[in-house]
């Protein structure tokens, strides 16, 4: 009886070590996940602005949780339901690995390396670390705010820009594009950086079908939906407009294939989004109306006809280095030898057309590797709708961020903006990393 008693206490004082030792593992698991929603927060609202670089906090972030990865056994289990869009994210990496490699001159491409060395750890930070449904709320509310507040600097900024072009005598803002400077936080030019709100639509719709239940929630972001819209509408380019429709219409389109929602209800949500950006477009409607025109005015039909002259001399580029191109970054400077005599091609920057920027600087091995991962993802995408059928909300996030990827490639084919802008490189492999991660990982 004595040893009997003896073991027993031993036990209980073994159990009850090991339940406070597992106690506060799991509290410390739960700092961690609170923790990384404002790393993640941080690191794409400094992408937003890029202040300095982040690729060292990225680095010591990563190899903090890859120690919490490596010493969790649900992480562990997690490694080994890997999908296609992880190989794709993988091959990405690898052929600029090569592109750099085999680069025509290493210093330009050098920063392009890194960059989409810092969107491969964010990738895999978020694939294996980012898995708590309130953490990608948490996440989709940010963003909704960051849409919103972009939208508030756009016509808090606006009404001064149209009455200084109006006290000069210029009517047309049309003419003045390059001047909108509230879309432009780091320098980019206005039609690269409003590709970003493609990306921020889903976000707010996201949180609409959540809260679906709640009036009060509901409309408030169906006026920062509006807002967003109405900012790429004073962006005042045909591209960003035809983008727009586009995820308007295939966004409805998706929706009433997969019958998420009733035909009558999405009809009923476009016209309430189209009525309130009717009435913010009222200030503007003649400029809104000739942008809308596509090839009426001169202006329009020669900024087509030199976009069209940079193609047809970045071909020709493409067929001196058709394997790897001419490495990342180095379009400028190998331009000047292929652009013709014409002054307006001496000033093109990029190839305004994002497959024939892969083709020019990173080549046929490029080409593939981008296609396949565009390919993973719209597989990935489909496989998880099949298995989410039933699940409103859960099917929302995939068909909308389907719809998003879909309008930037859309804007993207007169346009370079998903090499150049790396806010929307940041959205868009965050939307890769959600999109990757398998249902059952997702606490309800």
């Amino acid at each position: 009886r004595f040893f009997l008693a003896q073991n027993l206490n031993s036990m209980q004082s073994s159990l009850r070590s090991a339940m406070n030792g597992g106690a506060f593992a799991r509290l410390l698991s739960r700092v961690m996940d609170i923790v990384l929603i404002l790393i993640v927060a941080f690191l794409i609202a400094l992408k937003f602005r890029v202040y300095f670089t982040v690729k060292l906090i990225l680095i010591v972030v990563s190899a903090i949780y890859l120690l919490r990865n490596l010493l969790s056994r649900e992480t562990r289990a997690r490694a080994g339901c890997l999908n296609l869009l992880d190989l794709a994210v993988s091959l990405v990496v690898l052929s600029e690995a090569v592109n750099y490699l085999l680069s025509t001159y290493q210093p330009n491409s050098l920063p392009g390396f890194g960059e989409i060395l810092f969107m491969f750890l964010f990738y895999w930070l978020l694939r294996f670390n980012f898995t708590r449904e309130y953490q990608r709320v948490a996440i989709f509310i940010f963003l909704t705010v960051v849409g919103g507040f972009i939208a508030g600097v756009a016509f808090w900024s606006f009404p001064g820009l149209y009455q200084h072009l109006r006290e000069l005598g210029f009517y047309d803002i049309t003419n003045f594009r390059n001047h909108i400077y509230v879309f432009n936080p780091v320098g980019l030019s206005i039609g690269e950086w409003s590709t970003v709100l493609l990306l921020l639509l889903p976000f707010p719709l996201i949180l609409i079908v959540k809260y679906r239940a709640h009036r009060y929630v509901t409309w408030p972001l169906m006026v920062v939906v509006a807002a967003i819209l109405l900012t790429m509408v004073l962006t005042f380019i045909r591209g960003v407009y035809i983008a727009a429709a586009v995820f308007v219409v295939l966004g409805s389109v998706l929706f009433w294939i997969y019958r998420v929602f009733p035909p009558r209800k999405i009809v009923t949500f476009n016209l309430a989004i189209i009525l309130l950006l009717l009435i913010g477009i009222v200030p503007v409607w003649r400029p809104t109306l000739v942008t809308l025109s596509l090839f009426k005015t001169s202006s329009q039909v020669r900024s087509f006809a030199t976009r069209q002259q940079v193609w047809k001399e970045s071909l020709r580029m493409f067929r001196d280095y058709p394997l790897t191109g001419v490495g990342a970054g180095n379009f400028t400077m190998k331009y000047v030898g292929y652009r013709t005599s014409e002054d307006e091609a001496a000033f093109a920057l990029r190839p305004f057309n994002v497959f024939v920027h892969i083709l020019v600087e990173r080549g046929l091995v490029g080409l593939l590797a981008y296609g396949f991962l565009f390919f993973s993802f719209i597989f990935v995408s489909y496989k998880k709708l099949k298995r989410f059928r039933g699940d409103v909300y859960r099917q929302s996030i995939v068909l909308l961020f389907v719809t998003a990827v879909v309008s930037v490639i859309v804007r993207d084919l007169s346009e370079s903006s998903i090499f150049i802008n790396y806010a929307l490189g940041t959205v868009l492999w965050f939307i890769f990393a959600n999109v990757a991660a398998d249902e059952t990982e997702v606490s309800v």
